[in-house]
């Protein structure tokens, strides 16, 4: 595989970046925070679609946006060469989502970022999982393995080869059988609390019981069914009698009642006829018509005197009217007199329009005037305080004058010294302790100085001095500790001094425009105040002449108004000055009709008087030929009702004995249910008792079957427990023997000096040891080897893990390789990157803030560079574009 070209947009501190690379050794070199680390991460995530610290949950997707604008949109574009084949993959961050796609040549392959991240790992070969344990260090990664204590060396170096998923399983195998040894003494405890034998011979009695019950109440329900015959047939036979007996009594109140009637109707009945009926009804007729027409003519006469009436009250009304006109124009003509002499309207009307055009114009400009002169009057002020605020800044100029940049690159120059003399401290006293360690522990050794041997008295004076040295190195790393707490509060003085200085000198810049911006505005407001005042002036005699005019047109308008309430009040006047002489004929005419009315009424009272009393007899007749017609039918229905009461034929004596029967059999049937009710609830109980104990039964059996699946199962995993243990050992096995064949093969490459023969790597059930040959003689790297030759053990053990784990990719990835190397370590890692590694991996990539390691290049090296404290973006520069 060969990266070719990455571009970056809006990807972390990257803006817009363009980075092409080369086979063998790249090199990006910056300060820290200048996007170096970011181009690694930004490889990893256009081919997988995370990287370590998105995939740890260390950030967010939104935070990769150009610093976590959410208005951004990111892209990151890698191209890559594998197989001869050209490949393009560009990743989109838009709203906190992303997308990708994959182009073989020019050719779109792929879409979705799931189906691109599936392509890319058929395509390499290589999942994430490997590619950010085996290709891509992550910083200050390179001598990791070194470092680490014993446990977590092992740790570490598992979970990269993979063998760390045994050693969960292999814990989840020991957790899961010490629950099943849990369940299994469980189950062994409830089912010591049954007596399964009782049981068994328990159910069998309850069965007995029930055969019995079942056999009882088969009998009783057959009892009952008889029985349940008897009762209806007898009931069937009172029902028939009672219901004899009923119609029988009701037969014979019903004769008593017809003889009753008829014997009380007889007494009052007049025996009135049909004719009788007939005569009265035609007398009534004639005095119903005779009624009808008085009626019309005194609905006639009302009509008329209801006429006359509103003609005379219409009259009364306009002669009072009349009257009260000529008093309201008497009044009206007084008041036309007080007005006197008017102008004309539609001249004072054209005077007021023409004033009232004036008048606007004139407010419009003095409202536009007054705004303008608030406007000015805020801007002013808001200059004042700022003109303020500049003469405070000017003094507070002189205070920060002598804050300089050259003394804050002075201090954190210093604090990066510090912090790497602190570093170099711990180390040294680390690797002297160890020192101490392995002295104190070893017996006849040889001196690591002279290679004289090692007595007690000599490893003393040996342990005594490295104690001495980590003794003064101790007071040495608190003197300078205490130091980089001085230089981080100076940096900090110097850095606030040097913002405020800035903000100060910006602000004065502006001084001279807003004192001659205020001066300005001032004086503007003054002449607008002129012109205001001046409208004001105006405003006030319009206004006035306005006032006097309104006058003189409301006196006008009122005169009009009266001149024409005078005429119509004549014209009302001369309309109704015969309504006197009407309204006496029409009173006239009134008087006659109501008296003829009168008399209509008094001979329609009497005729419907005589109506009414005819109208009773009427009834009266009617009621007694209806008596008579009822007298008729209660003897019919006399005669019928003797003849069905012969027809039913009663028996008293046969009722009383169908009934003891009955009642009997009643009895009977109510003490058969109470038998059968008992004799169920017994089986409901001893179905209940056997439903419980065959359930306990079954509990006990489940439980014995359940206790013999999990010792089963206990063996099953103590099996699968000591598989795991000898896999995981075979596996660790045969990835070291893999190692140590890939380190035997590119060891001379990398460390061609032949004094250190070979490396391996050792693998134990605790730990895993790294160590170095020399003179025949198998050591630890740690506390035995210089600088240099630590940096080649370390990346000898990376490019070993790259190439057993990715062999179909070719290539590295360093972040800050340097970390805990001495000048001489760097150079030796140079030499190393630059004429070794092209050998063994096609490409790497190798970040680092020191400038030195441009000298181990033998790709492409750019230079990293930004300015953090303004926010500005990243910049790469080529500095070897020959190559």
């Amino acid at each position: 595989m060969l990266i070719k070209r990455v571009a970056l947009q809006n990807w972390r501190s990257h803006k817009n970046t363009q980075l092409e690379f080369t086979k063998g050794t790249n090199i990006l070199v910056g300060i820290m925070g200048s996007g170096k680390s970011s181009v690694l991460e930004a490889i990893c995530f256009a081919l997988y679609g995370t990287f370590p610290a998105l995939a740890r949950k260390r950030i967010k997707l939104g935070q990769i946006v150009a610093h976590g604008n959410p208005n951004a949109v990111c892209k990151v574009e890698v191209a890559f060469e594998k197989d001869g084949k050209e490949y393009t993959i560009a990743r989109t961050i838009s709203d906190g989502k992303s997308d990708a796609e994959i182009r073989e040549g020019g050719r779109l392959v792929e879409t979705k970022s799931e189906a691109v991240t599936k392509m890319v790992e058929h395509i390499l070969g290589v999942d994430y999982d490997l590619f950010s344990k085996a290709v891509y260090a992550e910083q200050n990664s390179l001598d990791y393995f070194l470092s680490l204590n014993p446990g977590e060396r092992k740790k570490q170096i598992d979970d990269l080869i993979g063998i760390d998923r045994f050693e969960l399983a292999r814990a989840n195998t020991t957790r899961l059988a010490n629950k099943l040894s849990e369940d299994a003494e469980k189950n062994e405890r409830e089912i010591a609390r049954y007596n399964k034998g009782n049981m068994l011979s328990e159910r069998e009695n309850i069965r007995k019981q029930l055969e019995s019950a079942y056999e009882k109440r088969t009998r009783l329900v057959k009892e009952s069914e008889e029985i349940n015959t008897r009762v209806k047939m007898l009931g069937e036979k009172k029902e028939e009698l009672e219901h004899k007996r009923r119609r029988y009594e009701e037969l014979s109140r019903e004769i008593i009642e017809c003889n009753a009637y008829v014997e009380s109707a007889s007494k009052r009945v007049k025996n009135y006829t049909k004719e009788d009926f007939n005569k009265i009804k035609e007398e009534i007729a004639g005095l119903v018509e005779r009624t009808g027409r008085i009626k019309s003519a005194v609905e006639e006469k009302e009509k008329e005197l209801t006429e006359l009436n509103r003609k005379s009250g219409e009259l009364e009304t306009n002669i009072r009217n009349a009257e009260l006109k000529i008093k309201e124009m008497e009044e009206l003509e007084k008041r036309l007199n007080l007005l006197g002499a008017v102008e004309n309207g539609a001249d004072i009307r054209e005077k007021i329009g023409h004033l009232t055009s004036q008048l606007f114009a004139v407010e419009k400009e003095h409202s536009a005037k007054s705004a303008e002169i608030s406007i000015l009057q805020r801007e002013v002020n808001a200059l004042k305080d700022e003109i303020q605020e500049i003469e405070k800044l000017r003094k507070e100029n002189a205070e920060v004058m002598g804050v300089h940049q050259r003394d804050l690159d002075n201090a954190r120059s210093s604090e990066v010294s510090t912090v790497e003399w602190i570093a170099s401290l711990k180390e040294m006293m680390r690797i002297t302790q160890e020192s101490i360690d392995a002295l104190s522990r070893e017996e006849g050794s040889i001196c690591p100085v002279c290679e004289s041997p090692l007595d007690s008295k000599k490893k003393e004076m040996l342990i005594a001095k490295r104690k001495e040295i980590i003794e003064n190195s101790r007071k040495e790393l608190a003197e300078n500790e205490k130091k980089l707490g001085e230089i981080k509060r100076e940096i900090e003085r110097l850095e606030k001094g040097l913002k405020k200085k800035s903000d100060i000198e910006a602000k004065l810049q502006t001084s001279e425009t807003k004192e001659k911006e205020y001066n300005e505005k001032s004086k503007k407001i003054e002449e607008l105040r002129r012109v205001v005042l001046e409208n004001e002036h105006k405003i006030t005699e319009l206004k006035s002449s306005l006032n006097e005019l309104n006058e003189k047109a409301r006196k006008t308008e009122e005169a009009e108004k009266i001149r024409q309430k005078i005429e119509d009040a004549r014209k009302f006047i001369a309309g109704h000055k015969d309504d006197n002489k009407i309204y006496d004929g029409i009173r006239k005419m009134r008087d006659e009709c109501a008296l003829a009315l009168r008399q209509l009424r008094d001979e329609l009272s009497k005729y419907e008087n005589e109506v009414v009393r005819k109208r009773g007899v009427m009834e009266e007749i009617q009621d007694d030929l209806k008596i008579q017609e009822e007298i008729r039918n209660k003897r019919e229905q006399l005669i019928k009702v003797k003849s069905e009461s012969e027809r039913v034929g009663y028996d008293e004596r046969s009722l009383q004995e169908i009934t003891r029967e009955y009642n009997e059999a009643l009895m009977k049937k109510r003490e058969t249910e109470i038998n059968l009710e008992n004799i169920s609830q017994n089986i409901v109980l001893l179905e209940r008792n056997l439903d419980t104990i065959e359930k306990q039964i079954a509990e006990v059996e489940r439980r014995e079957k359940e206790l013999r699946d999990v010792r089963e199962a206990i063996k099953t995993a103590s099996e699968f427990q000591q598989s795991i243990i000898e896999t995981q050992v075979l596996l660790r096995n045969e990835l070291v023997s893999s190692i140590n064949l890939v380190i035997d093969k590119i060891w001379d490459v990398i460390y061609p000096y032949g004094d250190l023969e070979r490396v391996q790597l050792e693998a134990t059930e605790s730990d895993y040891y790294i160590k170095v040959k020399r003179n025949n003689e198998w050591v630890v790297v740690e506390g035995n080897v210089s600088g240099g030759e630590r940096a080649s053990v370390a990346l000898a053990l990376r490019v070993a893990l790259s190439i057993v784990l990715a062999p179909n990719l070719s290539i590295l990835a360093l972040d800050e390789p340097t970390h805990n190397l001495d000048e001489n370590g760097v150079k030796a890692l140079c030499d190393i990157l630059r004429e070794r590694l092209p050998k063994i991996i096609g490409q790497s990539f190798i970040i680092t803030h020191d400038d030195k390691l441009k000298e181990g290049a033998s790709g492409r090296v750019y230079l990293f560079s930004r300015n953090k404290r303004a926010g500005e973006p990243t910049q790469a520069t080529l500095d070897n574009p020959e190559i």
